[in-house]
């Protein structure tokens, strides 16, 4: 599918999301874009798709609770990133990342 099948598919509000994300037992990606429903990580070496990852990243750099979700991969870049959704967002997680969307 296109990336463009993609952009149409997606369903919730994406913005720039410029933070480090930690793929737990894995390595350090970096957020490039956020929604509620997931987040694009880049990395030169992305996990396959339908894969799962445990993730930690922080909103702003001055948050004392990062934010823990497992994520489902949902589609690759060879080389340069992956889509992943995330698939157990508690309540309070996802309405900080809402606030950080508005």
């Amino acid at each position: 599918m296109t990336k463009s099948g993609k952009d149409e598919r997606r369903k919730r509000k994406r913005v720039p999301f410029s933070k480090n994300v930690v793929m737990m037992g894995i390595g350090t990606g970096h957020g490039s874009s956020i929604s509620v429903g997931g987040l694009y990580i880049e990395t030169a070496t992305p996990l396959p798709e339908g894969a799962t990852v445990l993730l930690q990243f922080r909103l702003e750099d001055s948050d004392e609770n990062p934010i823990t979700v497992q994520a489902l991969v949902m589609y690759i870049h060879d080389g340069i990133g992956m889509g992943v959704a995330f698939t157990d967002l508690p309540p309070e997680q996802q309405k900080r990342i809402e606030r950080l969307i508005k």
